[in-house]
């Protein structure tokens, strides 16, 4: 049962994902899944570090509204 409940919670995580913004889904995969600074994310976007510490910010805010959390 508790693999079932973890594969619901993951597509459901996932079809969040996919309501984000192409660059500001990548950055947040790209930062919570492999670990990517603000910095290595600015340098790879080519925008300020507040821009992505705003992207990120956001797009967490969004994927709790989207989880019911």
């Amino acid at each position: 049962m508790d693999v079932l409940e973890q594969s619901e919670d993951l597509r459901k995580l996932y079809a969040c994902l996919d309501g984000l913004e192409q660059e500001r889904r990548e950055a947040v995969k790209l930062a919570y899944l492999d670990g990517f600074s603000r910095q290595d994310l600015a340098d790879r976007f080519g925008h300020p570090v507040g821009t992505i510490k705003t992207w990120l910010h956001r797009s967490l805010k969004q994927l709790k509204d989207c989880l019911g959390t």
